[in-house]
């Protein structure tokens, strides 16, 4: 089996991640990297070392989310929200969500009804279910959520008509507004750390745009499957290419593989 890691500051190392736990509390380390394996598989891989967490709890593994303390992480699998602890403990199902994403200062989330995709808020433990926030049991429904690190602004990729497009609304889901044109499926959508931009998925390429809808542009297109971008802090994002993952500065320079084993690795997500 092949297995490569470079660090997301571009130090290389060797060794094998160690599974398991590893230690009391949920901090995470300093510089780190979350993934599903071959979508059954949560793994947490820290750099330089390469100890790391491995927790398998069900098909269909994705879309990631660190809180911003970076002490727990949310996840997606089959169909169904959960929540765990940075090193791999306290497992938590958040009935009623299929996807969601944390506030600005981490004390709600944000996310998509398992039934008629609903925009609602939720406690991190469970409590508290909002009521519908917006409505988008219409068309394609609602894919993907993400809030802004201000807990200001929502984004979802939505499908009223025609095409999946990114949309952003405030929080209480007023002032809906339309970020993608209604042209080409537009997806997988990330809020810069400023609020001022995303990266998304697009035709298996890595696009940006900002939020008022101007300065287009297209970051990752070879030819390989490209996908799945996130931020990890203003000036990297890491995202996968071909089951491996990736580093690119945010202009789109400097495209570099991290991660390369034998699995299908997806959805890396890491914060500064």
């Amino acid at each position: 089996m092949k297995t490569a890691r470079v660090s997301l500051f571009g130090l290389a190392f060797a060794g094998l991640m160690v599974a398991g736990c590893g230690g009391g509390g949920s901090s995470s380390p300093s510089d780190f990297i979350y993934y599903a394996s071959n979508g059954f598989t949560l793994v947490r891989e820290d750099f330089p070392t390469g100890n790391a967490f491995t927790s398998g709890t069900g098909p269909g593994m994705s879309r990631m989310r660190l809180s911003p303390d970076k002490s727990q992480i949310l996840f997606v699998s089959n169909n169904q929200l959960y929540l765990i602890n940075a090193n791999g403990t306290g497992l938590t199902t958040l009935t009623g969500f299929r996807n969601g994403d944390w506030n600005g200062d981490g004390s709600k989330i944000y996310g998509i009804s398992t039934t008629g995709f609903k925009v609602r808020s939720v406690n991190p433990d469970g409590t508290g279910v909002s009521g519908d926030l917006f409505d988008g049991n219409f068309g394609g429904g609602i894919q993907d959520i993400d809030v802004n690190d201000q807990g200001t602004k929502i984004a979802i990729d939505y499908v009223p008509t025609g095409f999946r497009r990114i949309y952003t609304m405030n929080l209480d889901g007023s002032s809906l507004f339309a970020v993608t044109a209604n042209t080409v499926d537009s997806t997988n959508m990330r809020w810069s750390p400023n609020g001022a931009s995303f990266v998304f998925t697009r035709n298996d390429d890595i696009y940006t745009i900002d939020a008022d809808g101007t300065d287009e542009g297209i970051l990752a297109n070879t030819a390989a499957i490209e996908g799945q971008p996130s931020f990890r802090d203003a000036n990297t994002i890491v995202y996968v290419a071909d089951g491996d993952i990736w580093r690119m500065a945010a202009d789109g320079t400097g495209q570099t593989k991290i991660i390369d084993t034998a699995a299908t690795l997806t959805w890396p997500v890491s914060k500064n």
